[in-house]
Formats: structure tokens, sequence, C-alpha cells
């Protein structure tokens, strides 16, 4: 593994990071502290029970 920031593509730096994302329904935890970097031209898909 490279450290973050290690590469200098620039495609391949973030252009979309999620940092310590939490995410409640009601009383029903989703999310606990999700991070997540997407790179350009990258494409992602989060996919569950309401998507």
């Amino acid at each position: 593994m490279r450290p973050l920031g290690a590469n200098k593509d620039p495609l391949a730096a973030p252009i979309v990071r999620l940092e310590q994302v939490s995410q409640h329904y009601g009383n029903t935890q989703a999310l606990q502290q999700i991070t997540l970097d997407i790179p350009a031209r990258k494409m992602v898909g989060l996919i569950g029970l309401t998507a």
C-alpha cells in the first residue's frame, strides 16, 4: 500500500471524499464512521434495501 497522496497521477486523486460519515434511520444505525474516496473517471454504486 502507498500512503495517501503518494500517487502523482491527477486522475487517480479522489474527486469525491467522504470522511467519518454516520447515518441513522430512527434508532437504526446504517453507517458508522465510513470514509470513502472516489477517484476521477470511476463509477460507484451503493446498493441497499431502499436503493
